[in-house]
């Protein structure tokens, strides 16, 4: 028995919405403010808060929960909602949009982006144990960790945000997704949402572009001759002999 290529897709969908949860969910409780406060007095406004909130998270994830919802539609009847249908699918019959959800090219090098992105997000979790929060923080008894994934570049957990990021705007908007393949690209909701996720992915860089100086300034004041060490060896702050 042969399944059709988007049956065969779901489960990679699935797999990349389950690592890109992981990567975005704090592996810690937030720190206590006093932790956060040699940071708080060099970070201004939206830099403080956690910006993967649920509404980051569910307008992030939305393009993969529609392709989701319409595989899954497509296969078991008893799961369409008609109004819901017609919104996702408003230019050509269901079976014709789900047919269309290839796995291409696109769509494998945007997973592997994702998987490679979010796994390296989890292994600086792991690296850096209580020590990593979302919100910025020097923890009680905080060590400098300068192994692992640290010893590559200093902040790589920003460079995975940064590949994984690419990864869904590569699944989501490219050659084989609902976006594309439904036609919602060429409606102005479709090209609103398009304008919101790239403003979203835009977004995300310059935060990471203006918090990567400033940690590093409270990281060298607090650690002194070791940050300075780790500096040397580590030259690269984000990514490898580039930046």
């Amino acid at each position: 028995m042969s399944f059709p290529e988007p049956f065969i897709k779901l489960p990679l969908l699935l797999i990349d919405t389950y690592l890109s949860q992981k990567a975005v969910t704090p592996p810690n409780p937030p720190a206590d403010p006093e932790e956060q406060k040699e940071f708080a007095e060099k970070l201004e406004g939206k830099e403080k808060k956690d910006f993967f909130t649920g509404h980051y998270k569910g307008i992030f994830h939305a393009p993969t929960v529609c392709e989701i919802y319409l595989i899954l539609a497509k296969a078991f009847p008893s799961l369409q909602i008609p109004s819901v249908i017609k919104f996702l699918t408003p230019y050509h019959p269901l079976s014709a949009v789900v047919d269309r959800f290839g796995i291409t090219k696109t769509f494998l090098a945007g997973s592997t982006l994702i998987a490679v992105g979010s796994l390296i997000r989890i292994a600086c979790f792991r690296t850096l144990g209580r020590h990593f929060t979302f919100d910025l923080s020097l923890r009680k008894e905080h060590k400098l960790i300068t192994d692992g994934p640290y010893s590559i570049v200093r902040h790589p957990a920003y460079l995975g945000i940064t590949i994984y990021t690419l990864g869904h705007l590569a699944i989501q908007f490219g050659h084989g997704s609902w976006w594309l393949e439904s036609g919602i690209a060429h409606s102005l909701a479709g090209q609103a949402l398009a304008a919101v996720r790239a403003a979203m992915g835009l977004g995300i860089a310059a935060m990471l572009l203006r918090r990567v100086p400033k940690e590093d300034l409270v990281l060298r004041n607090e650690f002194k001759e070791e940050w300075e060490a780790w500096a040397q060896r580590t030259p690269y702050k984000v990514i490898p002999w580039i930046y």
